[in-house]
């Protein structure tokens, strides 16, 4: 009994000490490689102008990072002294200086609270969950060919040229190597095989794919080409969805393919995000059995729910040995909860009227 007593009384512990903040790294009010090259009258008038110019682009990619597509318009930028009281502290990442030059690259971190402020302030409609990375695999079709890892794939080669991304939706570009190969094939990508899909999300410590499907087929007279594109995200937590666009009036194919990665891109983070949105003037509190197998798993648990930006209170109701009942408030629905624990491996399942919650 007295042993049952202090496991308890270490669990309740455990609780208050988890600190309630989001790692660097998975914050989605820090924005990173902030590049500003500024001329001033001498170094020191250079690094001030440079501060407040990387507070102000920072600011900017911020607002597009998180709203939805068409809310951030209504952000204006603000002044000098409102982004001083908006930015929690920033960071130096490398600097070159001279008499009267400055070139940095910054880490600029913002306060969570007065950032969502001043979006609900000005109606902005956005989100603050990240999903898990998705895998991009560039399938690409011409001339009767089906390609993936086999040269020469001038989609492959657009999609490695633009890089990963870091927003709230990651995109991480294979390396096409003989793990890849052996993982899956053109073939097996074009049929959603799952076993081959997930097999190298695994690998890559993704969440799943995003298949990205291009078709370069001739129009008219053969003297242009059209690009039609099939975007399908497949394997993550989330429910599987397919966009669908056609690209022309572009000069060369580089021109052509990098218009529809962008594209593609931007549509993948914005149906993130309208499935995402906050609501604020609808906050529910939801009940949650939670299943402890020993100390060790509760704080990891209690760990990665803490570390959920969106959630906005957690309360003990009743805590033993093999389970706590908790509840959990929430700007939102419970589909889009399920959705922001799922970015942390964090399981939500309802049973009749009960939620458990477990880690994946």
């Amino acid at each position: 009994m007295i042993r049952k007593a202090l496991l308890i009384a270490a669990l309740v512990i455990v609780w208050a000490g988890v600190p309630g903040v989001v790692r660097a790294q998975d914050d989605p009010f820090t924005v990173r490689n902030v590049e500003v090259d500024v001329t001033a009258a001498d170094a020191m008038a250079a690094r001030e102008k440079a501060i407040d110019e990387a507070q102000r682009k920072a600011f900017e990619r911020l607002v597009e990072k998180l709203a939805v597509q068409g809310s951030s318009k209504a952000v204006p930028t603000p002044d000098g002294r409102t982004l001083d009281e908006l930015v929690r502290n920033f960071e130096v990442d490398s600097e070159k200086v001279s008499a009267v030059r400055y070139i940095a690259t910054f880490t600029v971190r913002f306060k969570p609270d007065a950032v969502r402020s001043l979006l609900r302030q000005q109606s902005v409609t956005f989100t603050e969950a990240a999903a898990k990375p998705l895998l991009v695999l560039p399938l690409y079709s011409a001339e009767g060919s089906l390609l993936l890892w086999d040269d020469p794939n001038p989609w492959r080669d657009a999609w490695e040229k633009l890089g990963s991304t870091n927003g709230v939706v990651p995109l991480a570009i294979p390396n096409g190597d003989l793990a890849d190969v052996q993982d899956i094939n053109a073939e097996q990508a074009q049929a959603h095989d799952p076993e081959r899909i997930r097999a190298i999300a695994k690998r890559y410590g993704a969440s799943g794919v995003l298949l990205a499907f291009a078709t370069l087929r001739p129009e008219g007279s053969g003297n242009t080409a059209v690009l039609d594109v099939t975007a399908t995200r497949i394997g993550s937590a989330v429910q599987e969805q397919t966009l669908v666009f056609s690209f022309s009036d572009e000069p060369d194919l580089q021109r052509l393919l990098a218009k529809a990665i962008a594209t593609v891109r931007k549509a993948v983070e914005d149906s993130w995000k309208r499935d995402n949105v906050l609501r604020f003037d609808k906050p529910q509190t939801v009940t949650i059995k939670v299943p402890i197998a020993s100390l060790a798993d509760w704080v990891e648990l209690r760990k990665r729910l803490a570390s959920v930006p969106s959630v906005a209170k957690t309360e003990i109701v009743s805590l033993t040995r093999e389970e706590a009942i908790l509840t959990v408030t929430f700007p939102g629905d419970t589909e889009q909860l399920a959705a922001a624990l799922s970015t942390r491996d964090l399981a939500l399942v309802q049973d009749g009227e009960a939620w458990t919650l477990t880690k994946r």
